[in-house]
């Protein structure tokens, strides 16, 4: 009776499972898988299976139908593409008629079929084609995929990146289409965050050993490397790697985490020149990405009630040990029977007595099928599966890391592309191999080290302009409080305040070279580099301008009016126009500088020192001098110098001809020659003491602040001290020379003589020569207004 009853109810479940006694319809799924080797086999295939045997189960989803999927291999060889686009053509005109198209194995393979594909109005899915190609919807609006597309790795990067303050990057990719668009979209990524610099960018062409490529690599002193290429590929560029001794724990290397497993063991020509060992070496430490091919917890996986049993669970546990893409893989089946599932359910709705299998292939079943997908978002085996409205898989990327030369890697984080943030394991943590156990630098981290005068030195300068402006200020005070005394007056009080404030401008200045530039911004910068030459400009254009006017009014009365035999009035107004002149002219020139050709921040090397740290970073020291500089800097100095030497010439020529002048009061000829010689002398003292002393930052700053000092100084006293002794004496009055020498008597029988006869065709009958003499000099005192 036992036996009875175990025939009937296996005759039973026969007879509810059997298509042919169950009158289920097949509808069928149209599945191009990759093969890896010469057998037709492909890893891909047990996910597949697994998910029909586990649909098929399920008495919810397509009760009315069997879903048969009509397997095809192709190869990733030269002939692959012609093989996929035949087995296409077959799944298009031949029967069984498919639903849909499935697609495993690389893009490369994936492209030309969904080139062709769409325009029948077949939908595509995919599993494992990651490219960015397949995210233009006008060229593939039918393409979809339960595998995250490649710009999810990018995402990662670039958080690895800011995560490790790495920001000098290489990039060494295969030129394929793939890995073309892959680095285009990591390129213009960093470039649009604007802090990462792309030391190089190598591409290597399919079969060529990239030897060019990682030397330049290494003479660009990448540490960040990003690889992409296929397994073949990888092996090459790391086999170069361990050659040109780019490795180590100064270096880290980005890989792709879907490369086949265990990529760098295979031996097929290209590593006859490295051993596994050496792989191994050059391997150790790297960083490799890829997405999270299966969830955390497979007691979550519910297919919109659909639970999988402990069977299938267990089953679950073996794919994520036997396959990286067996998960997506597995979920893409179940994506397609549920889309199936509502599209037949929508039939239903729309009143459509048709059943799926006589539905015929056009735009309108398609948009429905694909919607169908779009709107999935189920927790599966490979963990919520969602699609983006471009049909992209929004997954989690997993971080691993190679440790030591033996063993797999490890899976040291997470990261969330959509919170932007890592989850690094605890139990598993990145292992640097540096001393400090510290991550490595992205490079010889260079630090400009502005070097600058002693401080020492840089406070005793400041005292002393300090000194010197207050000495300034006290001569302006005198001035001003006694202006109305004759020893003042003669002198030109108002032109007198000029040379005092040309001597605090050239005081200020000295403070000014001391000022510490390195904080500043390039505006603050520019403007300080030209407020430099300014300040000498117009310190020296006040104190000399305002000297040399007052000279040129002794020399117009005493030369001109002699001459002309007439009386020359020239007044305090004219003479301050003089000296606005020159300081108009020296803002001209210096507002035409700085907005036709501003001044940058240039530095000059001094020396440069290497050292690394105790994390084995890198670090190179380089002491520079900041300077000023424009494209025609010295142009425009130039223009200064000679300006301003037609200025002192200008004042030698006037000393020159008043020197004979008898009132100590008017002539200052000796004071001009002299604070002349001082400015004279300190130029040509400075100027080469600057350039064959420029490393001393120190001396040079010194020497160029006392020279300032001491030409400013000189003037101010030569003006101002005889005043104040004079006032000190209590003197006020005009003092006439009595002393003769050789020249100045010469000088005066020729100017008696000239105006002897002149004074014999203009006044005949005058007593004597010295009667004449002594009322022109009465004449000229009562002109100078004072």
């Amino acid at each position: 009776m036992r036996c009875l009853n175990v025939l009937y109810y296996s005759f039973l479940f026969v007879l509810i499972t059997n298509p042919v006694f169950s009158k289920k319809t097949d509808i069928y799924i149209g599945c191009l898988l990759q093969s890896i080797g010469r057998f037709g086999y492909s890893p891909d295939a047990l996910g597949i299976e697994k998910a029909i045997d586990f649909l098929n189960r399920q008495p919810n989803i397509l009760p009315e139908y069997n879903l048969v999927v009509l397997k095809n291999f192709t190869t990733l060889v030269s002939t692959g593409e012609g093989d996929a686009l035949n087995i296409l053509y077959d799944f298009i005109y031949r029967e069984p008629k498919i639903m849909m198209l499935f697609l495993t194995g690389s893009s490369m393979i994936a492209k030309p079929i969904c080139d062709v594909a769409s325009l029948y109005n077949l939908v595509q899915v995919s599993a494992t084609a990651s490219s960015l190609a397949f995210s233009n919807k006008e060229k593939y609006p039918l393409f979809l995929r339960t595998t995250p597309t490649d710009a999810a790795f990018i995402t990662a990067w670039e958080a690895l990146f800011r995560e490790f303050k790495w920001k000098r990057v290489a990039i060494i990719f295969q030129n394929v289409e793939i890995f073309t668009l892959l680095m285009k979209e990591l390129v213009s990524v960093l470039r649009s965050r604007g802090i990462y610099e792309i030391l190089t960018l190598e591409h290597v062409e399919s079969g060529v050993e990239p030897i060019e490529q990682m030397q330049s690599v290494k003479r660009h002193d990448a540490r960040i490397i990003v690889a992409l290429g296929y397994a073949r590929m990888s092996r090459r560029i790391m086999c170069q790697a361990y050659r040109t001794g780019q490795y180590g724990p100064k270096y880290v290397w980005m890989l792709l985490g879907w490369l086949v497993k265990d990529w760098y063991r295979i031996t097929d020509g290209t590593t006859d020149t490295c051993t596994l060992d050496e792989m191994l070496t050059v391997l150790d430490g790297h960083i490799a990405v890829k997405a999270a091919s299966y969830a955390a917890d497979f007691n979550d996986v519910n297919f919109y009630g659909m639970l999988p049993n402990g069977d299938d669970i267990e089953t679950y546990n073996f794919m994520r040990s036997y396959h990286y893409y067996t998960g997506f893989v597995y979920d893409a089946m179940v994506s397609i029977a549920l889309a199936l599932n509502t599209t037949d359910r929508i039939l239903s709705e729309l009143g459509h007595h048709r059943s799926l299998p006589s539905i015929t292939q056009n735009v309108s079943m398609a948009n429905i099928l694909k919607e169908a997908i779009l709107d999935l978002n189920f927790p599966g085996v490979s963990g919520v599966v969602q699609l983006t409205d471009t049909g992209d898989r929004i997954s989690d990327i997993i971080i691993e890391q190679k440790q030591g030369t033996v063993g797999e890697r490890v899976h040291v984080g997470r990261f969330s592309v959509e919170g932007d943030n890592f989850e690094w394991y605890a139990d598993a943590p990145l292992s640097w191999r540096a001393a400090g156990k510290k991550p490595p630098t992205d490079g010889v981290h260079e630090i400009d080290v502005i070097v600058k005068p002693l401080t020492k030195v840089r406070i005793a300068m400041y005292v002393m302009a300090s000194v010197g402006i207050l000495f300034a200020l006290v001569c302006l005070t005198l001035n001003i409080a006694y202006r109305k005394k004759k020893v003042i007056k003669i002198s030109s009080p108002f032109l007198n305040n000029f040379i005092a404030m040309g001597g605090v401008i050239l005081y200020v200045l000295v403070i000014l070279f001391g000022i510490d530039t390195s904080g500043m911004s390039s505006f603050d910068f520019t403007v300080q580099c030209h407020l430099r030459p300014f300040l000498f400009s117009l310190g020296i254009s006040l104190a000399f301008g305002a000297i040399f006017m007052k000279t040129y009014r002794v020399f117009a009365i005493f030369k001109i009016a002699m001459m002309k035999f007439k009386q020359i009035r020239v007044g305090d107004r004219r003479l301050i126009l003089g000296v606005i002149a020159m300081v108009t002219l020296d803002v001209v020139i210096s507002a035409c500088w700085m907005i036709l050709d501003p001044m940058s921040s240039t530095k000059d090397v001094l020396q440069t020192v290497e050292l690394t740290d105790e994390n084995g970073h890198d670090f190179r020291y380089i002491y520079v001098i900041d300077s000023c500089t424009s494209e025609y800097f010295l142009v425009w100095m130039m223009i200064l110098y000679v300006y301003k030497a037609s200025l002192l010439l200008f004042g030698v020529f006037l000393a020159y001809e008043i020197r004979s002048v008898t009132i100590e009061s008017l002539n200052e000829s000796k004071q001009i020659s002299l604070s002349i010689y001082v400015v004279v002398l300190t130029s040509f003292i400075s100027t080469p003491v600057q350039y064959f002393m420029s490393d001393d930052v120190t001396f040079v700053f010194g020497f160029t602040c006392v020279s300032i000092f001491g030409a400013s100084t000189v003037v101010l006293g030569l003006s101002f001290v005889p005043k104040m002794i004079a006032l000190r004496k209590g003197e006020d009055h005009i003092k006439i020379s009595t002393m003769k020498t050789p020249s100045s008597t010469m000088d005066k029988d020729r100017e008696v003589r000239i105006l002897t006869e002149k004074l014999h065709e203009k006044a005949a009958g005058l007593a004597s020569l010295e009667d004449i003499h002594g009322r022109i000099t009465s004449l000229l005192i009562d002109s100078y207004n004072f």
